[in-house]
């Protein structure tokens, strides 16, 4: 679904790119969640993808919450740089409301720890 995806986007599809990436996202989160953690970098992947698309579109608040799910993910595998990408541009899309534990998220992957609770 990822890749078909990319297709669609360059297509010029990107509600349909939306649905198959969103498809993707829950059959993935579903492995993951049953255990097959090696899934997780395909996860991140996903769900940043997803951001980029709903960013493109305007849809700040939903790229901002996929862009925090990607940087969990990231977080959670221990690879903190990639964490903090996505958490930076969450932040930047972060309302006011939500900016304060965007940029504890971010502190906390800048210095190479996940976020507590996550997971």
């Amino acid at each position: 679904h990822v890749g078909y995806a990319g297709v669609l986007l360059e297509a010029g599809k990107a509600e349909e790119a939306l649905a198959h990436l969103s498809h993707a996202i829950d059959i993935v989160s579903q492995l993951v969640s049953q255990g097959q953690l090696a899934l997780r970098p395909k996860l991140g992947s996903a769900l940043a993808q997803r951001g980029l698309v709903r960013q493109g579109r305007g849809q700040k608040a939903e790229a901002a919450q996929d862009f925090e799910k990607a940087a969990e993910v990231f977080g959670l595998m221990g690879d903190f740089t990639e964490a903090a990408v996505w958490q930076e541009k969450s932040l930047l899309l972060s309302g006011p409301d939500a900016r304060q534990e965007a940029q504890s998220r971010l502190d906390h992957y800048r210095s190479g720890k996940p976020y507590p609770g996550s997971g």
